[in-house]
């Protein structure tokens, strides 16, 4: 009876880290991107959003695909007097975060005729050692509009990518 015991035991504890397992790629801790601010733009300027992805290091030739957040898709948050940040539910935009580093990425916004892009995006890499353990991996840097960014963590205000709206 206590073999049968024990044998259940281990299975059961056998299919609890397969479970978790297939819950984390195994590469990485779950990817954290940047918020993405947009400055001096007006809400109504940003009800419609396109993201474009491209294959790293294409220029910018030949998009992968494109994903249109109209304003229902999108939810911001004002920072400060002139700035909001976005978020969306959609898959299309969680690729787009959790999957950042894969890729060149185009960010336009219609109403003003307005490209950002980014490229070259290195990412930070950890692999979480306790399972209580708050575990993100990061963007270490990335060039954004020409201009080469810096990370040394994914925590705090200064995780933020700014695109101006002039």
């Amino acid at each position: 009876m206590k073999r049968i015991s024990l044998f259940s035991i281990v299975s059961v504890a056998v299919l609890l880290v397969v479970a978790a397992c297939s819950k984390n790629d195994g590469k990485h801790c779950t990817f954290v991107s940047p918020a993405f601010v947009f400055v001096d733009f007006t809400q109504d300027e940003l009800d419609t959003i396109i993201v474009r992805r491209f294959p790293k290091g294409n220029s910018f030739e030949k998009p992968v695909d494109t994903t249109i957040f109209a304003k229902g898709d999108v939810t911001y948050k004002e920072i400060g007097r002139d700035s909001f940040t976005f978020n969306s539910n959609r898959e299309e935009y969680v690729l787009f975060t959790e999957k950042l580093y894969e890729n060149d990425w185009e960010v336009y916004v219609p109403s003003i005729n307005r490209t950002g892009r980014i490229t070259n995006v290195i990412g930070s890499f950890s692999k979480g050692t306790d399972a209580g353990e708050t575990c993100r991996s990061f963007v270490k840097s990335l060039e954004f509009e020409g201009s080469q960014r810096t990370y040394t963590t994914w925590f705090g205000d200064s995780y933020r990518l700014h695109m101006q709206r002039n």
